[in-house]
Formats: C-alpha cells, structure tokens, sequence
C-alpha cells in the first residue's frame, strides 16, 4: 500500500507496535490483511492488481482547495497518489521513453556509465568498467552494487545504497537531482536517442507530431497547445543561436527538456 500511494495505512512501516503509529483506516488494513489470506490465499501479486484497479488508485492526482485543506497530506484519500518514481524507475523511464532499455532477463549484474573515479580508493582494487551494447542498458535491477560504494544517480534519488535492511525510503528534492537528469551519461545517450526518434518523426510529419510523439512516449498523453508553442519557441531559439548545430541536436535538447519534466520523474 505504501509503494502504490505513497504513505502506509501505518505511516510508521518499520514500527507496528505499541508506540508505532495509529492506522489512519483500521478498517481498511483489517479487510485487506482478511482479503490478502483468505480470498488471495497470500497472492501478492493479486493484492496488488486489486489496489491499483481501486477507485481510490485510479482518481485524479489533482484536488480542490477545500479537500486539500480538509486532507492536506492526503491520509484519507481525497485525491489519487502523486509521488516521485523510485530512483531505479527514474533511470529505467529514462530508457524505456528512449527506445534503449534492454527486455533481457536473467545473467549477471552489469556496469552501466557512472561518473568516473567513484571506485577511486585506497580500500578498491577493482575497476568500474562501463558496460557496452546491450548491457549498457539493462534494467535497474542488474546494476552491479558494491555497499561501500553504491551506483551514485540512485543514491542521490534517495536509494538506501542497500547497506542496512530498510522498510521505506524518504524521498528528497535536491538540485543534485536536475543535475544527475540533465548531466548524467546515462540521462545524456537517452535524450539523443529520444532525440533522433523526434527527428526522424518531424523529417517524415511535422513538428507538431514529433512533439505529441515525445509527449506519448515520456508522458503517455498529449502536449497542449501552449506547451507545443514553448517547446516549438525553444527548438528556433536553438537554432538561431547556433546555426550550424544539426537539427538532431536542436531535437535532443528537446528530449532533454521532456525527460526533465516534473511529471516525467513523477506517477
């Protein structure tokens, strides 16, 4: 419940004791713990397919002011979740979006890019190698972890680093975020990979289809008229400032520009 919505029925996941806190629906954990053992017969995946088909799951994020003045935290439901992905599906989203994320499954951890000299110290002897081809792309899940020196685009988004067991993560917004989304190699090969996508589409269509194209693919809808026209104010200005820069250029920056959206790191 807690990974879906945000917050548990129990805010206090480590702790469902005596001084732990108080469920904000005890009826609602009763029929769910009820419905999970008898009706589920311990199905987890079955839970999970009821909680996100629920009307509580599937409502708007948005809200009025008087419910969220009523439920500013949003403990009682009022509005549908809207939370940061986790930083392993920030990276994953990424590459999906791009048209790069490997559907391998199964093997050993890979080594996709990461800043160089992380694995600089006196304690290491190995070496960070980056990955090539298709492991270069892998899924977040067979990033090669060393806990003393955890994958450093997850550890800004608030990943554990997996030294210690922990039952949730507290999630931040730092500058160092926009940094790893707009800088990091990984974020970089996305944008011009996505890049050349939109290229491609605007060179057989228009402009405006290579951004609704964008937009499908890192937003799953489609832009307004107003966030075409910046983006379209962007791309020219792009072009007028450096004449001699390649239209897939002009068109990575504008990948960049979706997969830096607040609503592309959010769900």
């Amino acid at each position: 419940w807690a990974q879906l919505f945000g917050q548990g029925i129990v805010t206090t996941l480590g702790d469902f004791g005596s001084i732990g806190a108080i469920p904000s629906n005890p009826a609602l954990l009763d029929w769910l713990a009820n419905y999970f053992k008898q009706d589920l017969n311990w199905n987890v995946k079955a839970l999970l397919k009821s909680m996100v088909l629920s009307a509580s799951y599937r409502q708007s994020a948005q809200a009025s002011a008087d419910k969220t003045a009523q439920d500013p935290h949003n403990t009682y439901l009022a509005r549908g979740p809207y939370q940061r992905l986790s930083a392993e599906m920030v990276r994953d989203q990424a590459l999906l979006a791009a048209g790069l994320l490997s559907n391998k499954q199964g093997g050993p951890s890979v080594m996709p890019p990461q800043p160089p000299g992380v694995w600089n110290t006196v304690y290491n002897k190995h070496k960070w190698v980056d990955a090539t081809g298709e492991d270069r792309f892998r899924r977040a899940l067979y990033t090669y972890n060393k806990r003393t020196s955890p994958y450093p685009s997850y550890i800004l988004f608030d990943d554990t680093g997996h030294i210690v067991s922990a039952e949730q993560r507290f999630v931040t917004n730092t500058p160092l975020q926009a940094l790893v989304t707009l800088n990091d190699v990984v974020y970089h090969e996305a944008a011009q990979s996505l890049g050349k996508i939109l290229y491609q589409t605007a060179n057989q269509q228009d402009f405006s289809a290579a951004v609704k194209r964008g937009y499908l693919r890192v937003l799953s809808r489609y832009p307004s008229a107003a966030e075409q026209q910046i983006l379209l104010a962007t791309f020219n200005k792009t072009l007028d400032e450096n004449p001699d820069e390649e239209r897939v250029s002009a068109w990575s920056l504008i990948a960049s520009i979706l997969l830096n959206l607040d609503a592309s790191l959010k769900r």
